[in-house]
């Protein structure tokens, strides 16, 4: 069976996933074929009423690194399905397709409460502010920024 994701032109979403017969694929382009996302888009009804294109999907993830999903993405310039971006702006997707936050994760991940307490700092990612926040509970749950350029908690 052959998997085909629908996608609105508009924004590369991932409408719905649906299945072929990998013989109407092979009479049709076979595998990975334009010819075949083109008997697919020509033979199925489109589900939105905005114009859209279709790729195939891996069930198993063996190409287009994951298998397509309602509300992923597919980016054409890495030719893969990609999570919609986490969190709001700030966001970047890296060569792999994984999504990085716009600032380097915190690397102080603990503070010391006393000499023989140490506690570690809940941390957030703010999409609000596109930064990373930090919570001391011991103290009075403290809400820290992380500064990337300095390394430290403000």
């Amino acid at each position: 069976m052959a998997h085909f994701a629908e996608i609105k032109e508009s924004n590369n979403e991932v409408v719905r996933v649906l299945v072929f017969s990998n013989e109407d694929v092979n009479a049709h382009g076979g595998d990975l074929s334009t010819e075949a996302e083109e008997w697919v888009k020509t033979s199925t009804p489109r589900s939105v009423d905005e114009p859209v294109y279709w790729k195939q999907t891996s069930y198993n993830n063996n190409f287009r690194k994951k298998y397509a999903g309602p509300n992923m993405i597919y980016n054409s310039s890495l030719d893969m399905f990609v999570g919609a971006e986490p969190g709001g702006p700030g966001w970047t997707l890296d060569s792999n397709g994984d999504w990085q936050p716009g600032s380097t994760y915190p690397t102080e991940l603990e503070y010391e409460v006393d000499p023989s307490t140490i506690m570690p700092i809940q941390i957030y990612w703010d999409s609000s502010s596109s930064k990373w926040k930090g919570v001391k509970k011991k103290l009075n749950d403290t809400v820290l920024t992380w500064n990337s350029e300095t390394n430290t908690w403000e």
